[in-house]
């Protein structure tokens, strides 16, 4: 029961995260995002090990692009903005 609960607050947030204008994730934010939602809703409506780990993994995906965003992201991006700065 409690599994339950929880993918189903999983879905309804990777749903409002997609869905919602303020979230700016870009393309592959919101790409993941639904991935997210269709495997906990896959989860939820014939819950098995393959849609728990599917949902796992899109979950993972989730926590590694915010993990690549909030800590090479910034310097890469102030790189390339330096880069393309000098090339005027």
């Amino acid at each position: 029961m409690i599994s339950l609960i929880a993918v189903s607050v999983i879905a309804v947030h990777a749903t409002w995260c997609m869905m919602y204008y303020r979230v700016s994730d870009g393309v592959i934010g919101k790409l993941l995002y639904a991935a997210t939602a269709l495997a906990a809703l896959g989860y939820l409506s014939y819950p098995t090990h393959q849609a728990q780990g599917l949902l796992n993994t899109t979950f993972a995906l989730v926590a590694v692009r915010h993990f690549w965003m909030k800590t090479y992201w910034p310097r890469l991006r102030a790189g390339i903005l330096g880069l393309l700065h000098l090339r005027k």
